[in-house]
């Protein structure tokens, strides 16, 4: 792959790297919501949701890049099914590309229940949350770190709001 395909090596290493967060230990239900607000859902789930905002983030919230991504993640998980593997070794592929599919899947979902496929304003409001999402899970155990993401988050979205003349 050469630098423009980035975002497909990016899909691949999410997969690899939420496979291995969905395998360690720890409770199978985790809140991807706020203590205020939570939203509960499966493990597996809760990482898949945390690479695909990231995904989004990679790729600037660009719906086609993502669709490149899905079919990216389908094309080679189709290309798993060959007689040269062995059964397990094409159930590890499949589950790595399910993941992978996924995680993309999700990104797309995210995308366009957002509206941010064609408006401008809310693309950069569902990359400033993205961003916010990363940090306080990637830091959630600090809580200045925590505090300071949301002064951020509120800041990035007053600014955005400032330049939206429908606001």
């Amino acid at each position: 792959m050469n630098r423009s395909d980035a975002h497909l090596t990016h899909i691949h290493s999410s997969a690899a790297n939420c496979l291995l967060f969905e395998a360690d230990p720890g409770p199978q239900q985790l809140n991807i919501g706020t203590e205020l607000e939570p939203r509960w859902v499966s493990r597996e789930y809760a990482w898949r949701d945390f690479y695909a905002h990231d995904l989004i983030i990679a790729v600037n919230a660009d719906l086609a890049l993502l669709k490149q991504c899905l079919d990216f993640a389908h094309q080679e998980r189709h290309r798993t099914t060959s007689p040269q593997l062995t059964v397990a070794e094409q159930r590890e592929a499949h589950e790595f590309w399910d993941c992978a599919i996924d995680i993309a899947k999700i990104a797309i979902d995210i995308i366009d229940h957002g509206g941010a496929a064609d408006d401008e304003h809310a693309r950069q409001r569902l990359l400033a949350g993205a961003h916010h999402l990363r940090t306080t899970t990637a830091f959630r155990a600090i809580p200045q770190i925590v505090e300071q993401a949301g002064t951020d988050l509120a800041k990035a979205l007053d600014e955005i709001d400032k330049r939206d003349p429908n606001s």
